[in-house]
């Protein structure tokens, strides 16, 4: 699972535009592994995870995406919040590139129908023309088609267990999740 990532990220660290892509369209950076590991023991401060994680990258508000012990990718945000975002990282990469800032699709409710989702889904103004995009999308057999997004987005973040961050601190409070 772990070099599954590591050639996921080789991929990107490689090509400038398709970095670039992620940072601007999907709010997904790269960051090196003890700036992670760090970011990740700040998120963790007074609570602790049902799973071991392995943070690959952040976002740009402070949270994490990280590996989970059961192949499932999660994220862990600065505000508190954690999730299942895609139940394995092809599905993860099949999804962010598709839906860009995914936490929006949780403030707006955009998961809770099919239906929800493609109207959401077509109203973003993303790029999706984009050649070192396509070209990483067809290199990894990812999924582009909306109505298959909305399945596989939808059964990560419905993925028992829940990714969660309990707090074993009384100043702290457990993790809310995303998108439920």
């Amino acid at each position: 699972m772990i070099a599954e990532v590591k050639n996921y990220i080789k991929q990107i660290e490689k090509n400038e535009s398709l970095s670039e892509y992620l940072e601007s369209e999907c709010d997904f950076y790269l960051e090196d592994e003890a700036q992670l590991k760090d970011d990740l023991e700040a998120l963790l401060v007074g609570g602790e995870s049902n799973y071991n994680l392995v943070p690959f990258a952040c976002d740009g508000g402070g949270g994490i995406y990280a590996l989970l012990d059961n192949g499932c990718v999660g994220f862990i945000d600065s505000e508190g919040s954690a999730g299942i975002v895609g139940n394995s990282v092809k599905n993860f990469f099949s999804i962010i590139l598709s839906c860009g800032y995914i936490t929006d699709f949780g403030k707006f409710g955009a998961l809770e129908s099919k239906e929800a989702f493609l109207n959401y889904y077509n109203e973003l103004e993303m790029p999706r023309d984009e050649a070192s995009v396509n070209d990483f999308i067809r290199k990894n057999d990812l999924v582009t088609d909306p109505e298959q997004i909305y399945t596989i987005f939808k059964d990560s973040v419905m993925a028992e267990p829940r990714l969660t961050i309990k707090a074993t601190s009384d100043e702290y409070v457990d993790s809310e999740q995303f998108f439920i």
